[in-house]
């Protein structure tokens, strides 16, 4: 995997870094449909994607980081980036820690899932999720799932597979939200990775196929104590 500045755009009161997270392992996502915050009804509802990143990639995204930060600042770039980098909250890059002690980084991004024109005028968010072919993928088409719910081609994003995915960094210095943090706009499926959590897995595996055991199904209840 690399991490790769793809532009830079100051565009006036538009700014922000054009990143590219090449064949990185997709960790968790909600790509289908957008969820809030622990799914609490009252906060805004996001699209996100969470990376793994190697030490390479760590490095690499700190020079994106870096980038965006002397875009945003300017002058006081350092001592913008020094004092964000020291809360956990405000670093685009998280520290994990495995019960076995092992150390490792992901990086979380998010897209909303309204978008704001110029005009005022909100719509819902399209984004670009798409196959190895590039083109889109239509979650609403049953071929893309098993009988599991589970990813039945696999050119559809799941848990533990590898994807490229293009996102903006911003900044905000908004009090609490203050920091530099990478907008999702495109995920596109490369290849196959051991997957994560429940995705394309199922445990019917363990249980056996009762059609043929002699029996209907059905419950014989005893309705003598009622």
């Amino acid at each position: 995997m690399a991490v790769k500045v793809l532009a830079i755009n100051n565009n006036g009161k538009f700014k922000d870094v054009k990143v590219l997270f090449k064949a990185c392992c997709l960790r968790f996502n909600d790509l289908r449909v957008p969820r809030s915050y622990k799914d609490t009804p009252d906060l805004p509802k996001n699209y996100s994607v969470v990376l793994f990143l190697t030490d390479e990639d760590l490095r690499e995204f700190d020079k994106a980081v870096e980038e965006a930060a002397k875009l945003f600042w300017g002058d006081k770039w350092q001592t913008k980036l020094r004092q964000f980098r020291k809360t956990e909250d405000h670093n685009p890059a998280r520290k994990q820690v495995t019960d076995d002690g092992e150390v490792f980084y992901t990086v979380n991004c998010k897209a909303s899932e309204f978008i704001k024109r110029r005009n005022g005028v909100t719509e819902p968010r399209k984004l670009d999720v798409l196959k190895r072919n590039k083109q889109p993928v239509d979650w609403n088409d049953d071929s893309t799932v098993d009988e599991n719910g589970n990813p039945a081609k696999h050119d559809i994003p799941y848990n533990g597979c590898y994807v490229n995915v293009v996102a903006d960094l911003y900044a905000s210095d908004n009090g609490s939200t203050s920091g530099i943090y990478p907008a999702l706009t495109t995920v596109q499926f490369v290849r196959d990775g051991e997957p994560l959590g429940s995705a394309k897995t199922s445990d019917a595996q363990y249980l056996d196929d009762l059609s043929d055991d002699g029996e209907d199904g059905k419950t014989e209840v005893d309705t003598s104590q009622f």
